[in-house]
């Protein structure tokens, strides 16, 4: 949630810069209108949207026991101890927080609420009288004629002495005609529930002053003398103001109206700047959507080859991403000396762990040569001790994991999708496709119970994993050649 939220504020209020450096002084005022609207919603939705993308992961010889989901949790296939729920304390900070945000969101709601009722009632006592598309309605108080939907909202004495100039008039009935109002209703409910973004402040400003262009554009291609409508702003610039929530023949923004209205741009201009904005947009996509890494096949998850060409490749390292909670029985067969690295010494290799440990990017596109060689010349150096939980840790392979015997009920179990995820070889097969195979042709490598969020990723509770007989023998060769050539482990905490 943490994340959703600062990602849509973000989003929000890049797009806002935008605007303003790219479209607020230019005479695209419908383009404008769509543009702030869309600029909210594009932030409220994009951070929703999962973008999924693939790493390339070569066959590893490390057990299968083993798995690398996509946020970077564990699931063992080791048996599984219940435990007790132990009490947490309370979170009286969280629930401060959520009073507090449901408060200043009720009081938002309210507001909105009892403005929408005053004007409701306005129009349910006053005379109301047809004009055009839209509809006047006479009030007693000395209020500035304002437009609510497709209701313009008058001074009766005015109205009745002929006292609201014909500029007014076509203002507000392009207010009307462009159901304004709506745009207006929309920004309050989101400020409602996103009160603590700043940014939909400015942009319900913004979109309130353009409604202002959009309604003076309207009046001057009415053949309204320009200077006649200029004297007209500034004669009505002391006028009181109405409900904030209408939209009403503003003079708080008189200079930038007038300077506006002088300003013309051409279609040219109006493209150009178009085109400026797809690759503002489409860096606020990737800068602020929902990306996770796409599910791989299981025995590729576990491991990525780092090629080394100046090395055969039996000597190549393979690199582990994850926790370290997979066992290992040959975790304490790696080089180390009983004195220790120097404080210098581990200076150094935990800057190299803050350069590659502490990011999210695939370990296998960043991490260089030399820096791999020099981090395991240092670690080798190191104690048990200062060997233990590091964020970069060298280990050799532990030996290949022991298949078992498949019995004809297990198979005939495992063909529902809903609880079990089967792969073979390597590959993940769909679980109706069993029903070819028999139990006979296979050793089962793992049994493994998912973590609640890989369950809700995967949508299904257990993940079987078989070889064939000959890609077992293969996968046994492969791990026994190679249990002496180490990898490195990175070992990021969630």
């Amino acid at each position: 949630m943490i994340t959703y939220l600062v990602n849509s504020t973000l989003c929000s209020g890049l797009l806002l810069v935008a605007y303003h450096l790219l479209l607020k002084n230019k005479a695209m005022y419908n383009f404008n209108r769509f543009y702030l609207l869309a600029g909210i919603m594009f932030s409220l939705l994009v951070p929703l949207i999962v973008v999924r993308h693939n790493i390339a992961l070569l066959p590893s010889i490390v057990p299968i026991q083993t798995k690398i989901v996509t946020q970077n949790h564990f699931v063992s296939a080791t048996p599984i101890r219940s435990k007790l729920p132990s009490a947490e304390p309370i979170d009286y900070c969280l629930y401060t927080c959520v009073l507090i945000y449901a408060v200043v969101t009720f009081l938002l709601i309210f507001r909105l609420i009892r403005n929408l009722y005053s004007i409701y009632l306005t129009l349910s006592r006053h005379k109301k009288i047809s004009f055009r598309s839209a509809q006047l309605v006479l009030i007693k108080e000395c209020l500035t004629p304002h437009t609510f939907l497709n209701s313009i909202f008058l001074n009766e004495e005015d109205y009745h002495h002929q006292l609201v100039e014909a500029g007014v008039l076509h203002h507000e009935l392009a207010h009307a005609r462009q159901w304004h109002s709506v745009d207006i209703i929309l920004v309050e409910l989101v400020q409602a529930f996103f009160w603590f973004n700043p940014f939909f402040f400015l942009y319900r400003s913004d979109i309130k002053v353009n409604h202002e262009f959009i309604a003076d554009a309207a009046v001057l291609n009415t053949d309204e003398d320009l200077a006649a409508y200029q004297s007209l702003l500034f004669n009505k610039a002391a006028q009181l103001q109405s409900l904030p929530i209408t939209s009403q023949f503003n003079y708080s923004i008189t200079k930038k109206r007038l300077i506006m209205m002088t300003k013309t741009t051409s279609s040219t201009t109006a493209w150009l700047t178009r085109l400026a904005l797809v690759p503002v947009i489409g860096a606020a996509f990737m800068l602020f959507c929902n990306k996770t890494e796409a599910q791989q096949d299981p025995a590729n998850k576990r491991s990525i080859q780092v090629h080394n060409p100046a090395k055969p490749a039996m000597s190549d390292k393979k690199v582990l991403v994850g926790t370290m909670d997979w066992p290992n029985p040959r975790a304490n067969e790696y080089p180390s000396t009983k004195e220790g690295i120097s404080p210098a010494l581990m200076k150094e290799y935990i800057s190299y762990e803050k350069k590659y440990a502490a990011r999210r990017l695939p370990p296998n596109k960043t991490i260089t040569k030399p820096d791999q060689e020099r981090l395991e010349q240092i670690y080798q150096q190191m104690s048990r001790a200062q060997q233990k939980d590091r964020a970069i840790i060298f280990a050799y392979p532990p030996p290949p994991a022991e298949g078992s015997h498949v019995s004809p009920a297990e198979l005939a179990s495992w063909k529902n999708p809903s609880l079990y995820g089967v792969w073979i070889d390597g590959k993940r097969i769909k679980n109706s496709e069993l029903k070819e195979h028999n139990p006979d042709q296979f050793n089962m490598i793992s049994f493994s119970r998912l973590t609640e969020r890989a369950v809700k990723h995967d949508k299904f509770h257990y993940q079987i994993e078989l070889m064939t007989l000959d890609y077992y023998k293969k996968y046994r060769e492969n791990a026994i050649a190679n249990k002496n050539n180490s990898m490195i482990i990175f070992h990021i905490k969630s």
